[in-house]
């Protein structure tokens, strides 16, 4: 399955986001814990652009091999980065961290007429999750940037 739609660079866009894409892994029948991370990943990344690029954005979910590879396309060919954390008051500034710690995968390459942002979540939701949620250390180490 192949979907994709266009949205606005505005904060009502974000929200619009997160209901395309828990739609469409619904849809697909994925499991609620993986629809959630999936979702939450999402909501950074369209935030991000909403912020940063400001510019039309088109949201593609793909599914294959029970992975879901969702992608961002923007009209800015700024590329973002992970950035160190920050202290516990600051406002912003995990939203990459968040994609880089929960997705298996994630990365960023150029596009004609902008970037690409994407991440990879697996369909099933993971066994023994409660194990699996990251610690500050581990989302301070997700700073280095993009996996290979």
């Amino acid at each position: 399955m192949h979907t994709s739609h266009s949205f606005a660079p505005d904060a009502q866009s974000v929200r619009q986001v997160r209901y395309f894409v828990r739609n469409a892994l619904s849809a697909a029948g994925a499991g609620e814990e993986a629809v959630d991370d999936a979702v939450l990943l999402a909501s950074e990344v369209a935030g991000n652009v909403v912020r940063h690029a400001k510019t039309d954005y088109e949201v593609t979910v793909a599914l294959s091999s029970g992975l879901a590879r969702i992608e961002f396309h923007d009209g800015s060919s700024v590329m973002p980065a992970v950035r160190a954390l920050g202290g516990p008051d600051d406002e912003g500034g995990r939203g990459l961290a968040v994609v880089a710690t929960v997705a298996l995968e994630w990365g960023v390459h150029d596009a004609p007429a902008g970037k690409v942002v994407w991440f990879v979540v697996p369909l099933a939701s993971p066994a023994g999750r409660a194990q699996n949620v990251p610690d500050q250390e581990e989302v301070a180490g997700a700073a280095a940037g993009p996996r290979p």
